[in-house]
């Protein structure tokens, strides 16, 4: 990302969790679970993005105390601009050394280790997911 003149791949991977969230956003606990970042570096990197303008925070009617975080029109474009280079890296170092039978059973072995129920993808599948 550096080369190419963009945030970290920390900021791509906050902007896509709170894509995938849509409109409802999500709170910081739900992003630190998620990205498996601990709670101080979350607070700093929601910091961060949010002083350059691609996510707002939104207070919680739950929880008077509390904030969520949704991703502003910026960080959605910012993250499709992220996405082109972060997809040339995963191909280059990973896509393109296995077989598609490799690719289906490293998708396979990944998905049980998330506990994640549903249909497996294949690299190239989830490449055209992620773009989105």
């Amino acid at each position: 990302m550096k080369g190419a003149r963009l945030p970290p791949l920390s900021w791509y991977d906050l902007l896509l969790e709170l894509r995938r969230a849509e409109h409802d956003g999500l709170r910081p606990y739900q992003l630190q679970s998620a990205m498996l970042i601990p709670q101080y570096n979350m607070s700093r990197l929601i910091d961060r993005v949010a002083k350059a303008g691609y996510v707002e925070r939104i207070s919680c009617d739950a929880d008077g105390r509390g904030h969520i975080v949704r991703v502003t029109s910026e960080g959605k474009a910012l993250q499709r601009k992220m996405w082109p280079v972060y997809r040339s890296v995963l191909e280059r170092e990973f896509a393109l050394r296995l077989s598609e039978a490799e690719a289906q059973r490293l998708a396979e072995l990944l998905h049980r280790l998330a506990g994640a129920s549903g249909p497996t993808t294949t690299p190239s599948t989830r490449a055209a997911g992620r773009a989105q």
